[in-house]
């Protein structure tokens, strides 16, 4: 069923359900409707249509039902329930990846998982580490590189590294905290993911950007997390959410993946108390059930479970992937 997220993203782009912003209901108190267990989703109201013309609509939708049908009638068996390919960010890792990249990547599979989303070689090169994960049975399907002031010195570099990886998406998960104090900075920021992310796709990779909590600061009425999305090249720069850090801000991921659908092929699932504290997947109040429901809309395809610092990085990863093999990940 997930082969269908780029065509549900395509249909996601041009069908009239673009929605309102409601930003104000981010704020504690009501955005936690699509995010913890015991309040469901409120989606905002629909816009009206406004990219695609009616004949087009037709003609594009019929041909898609059409192939649906042929594929519903061509068995009598309904097709087998595939599970999704889970992945982990290495970061959560790294201590152990310090002592040893071969045994860690054993752990990570023996863990559960097919992916693997990179912060670092750990004194290998980009062939060297894909080498062992090939021994693994691991894809790293993306990989993390500098803050935003640091992409264009080493970008030729960080592309080969990432086609040597076999990597698609080419990530960056920070941008300085001295470098993000107005929203003429954000814009600044904007524009160097433009300018790494032409060069990147003009490689045949894909540029995204990796969220913490600091985003979603307000300069007025703005949003910085909202103008980012704004000011940057939807085809040249994508993001990959992390849920933990985007519900720690006060705002509901789900209303993100409807109001910019296509946009985040990554995400980060990583859990929450509601007390605040990080813990293993499945052991906070994330409700990443209901928020993976989403996952179509949002153009999600990677799913890397993350923790920044757990006490036992071996039995956070196999109770964090257990708990997503519940759901049908991994």
């Amino acid at each position: 069923m997930d082969n269908w997220v780029e065509i549900v993203s395509a249909f996601s782009r041009i069908l009239p359900n673009r929605l309102t912003p409601n930003q104000p209901s981010g704020q504690l108190g009501g955005i936690y409707s699509a995010v913890l267990r015991t309040n469901p989703p409120n989606h905002p109201t629909a816009k009206p249509p406004n990219q695609m013309d009616r004949r087009s609509f037709i003609t594009t939708g019929s041909a898609a039902l059409a192939g649906l049908a042929l594929t519903s009638c061509s068995s009598s068996k309904p097709p087998p329930v595939q599970s999704r390919p889970l992945g982990v960010q290495l970061y959560s890792v790294r201590s152990l990846m310090a002592e040893s990249v071969p045994k860690t990547l054993e752990e990570v599979r023996k863990a559960g998982y097919q992916e693997v989303e990179t912060a670092g070689f750990f004194d290998l090169s980009a062939a060297e580490f894909k080498k062992i994960l090939d021994d693994n049975g691991l894809r790293a399907t993306g990989m993390h590189v500098g803050a935003t002031s640091q992409l264009m010195g080493p970008i030729n570099e960080s592309i080969e590294n990432a086609m040597t990886l076999g990597a698609s998406y080419i990530v960056c998960p920070w941008i300085m905290a001295e470098e993000r104090g107005s929203l003429d900075e954000y814009r600044l920021h904007a524009e160097r993911m433009n300018q790494a992310g032409r060069l990147i796709k003009q490689a045949g990779l894909q540029f995204a950007y990796h969220n913490h909590d600091f985003e979603f600061e307000r300069f007025g009425d703005t949003v910085a997390y909202d103008l980012l999305l704004e000011e940057t090249d939807p085809d040249l720069v994508q993001m990959e959410l992390d849920l933990f850090w985007i519900v720690k801000a006060g705002y509901d991921p789900v209303e993100y993946f409807i109001n910019h659908p296509g946009r985040f092929p990554l995400c980060h699932l990583k859990d929450r108390t509601a007390d605040g504290d990080m813990v293993a997947v499945g052991d906070g109040a994330i409700d990443f059930e209901t928020i993976l429901n989403s996952r179509f809309q949002a153009g999600l395809r990677h799913y890397y479970t993350e923790h920044d610092n757990p006490d036992d990085p071996v039995a956070w990863m196999r109770a964090s992937a257990k708990h997503m093999r519940s759901l049908g990940w991994g």
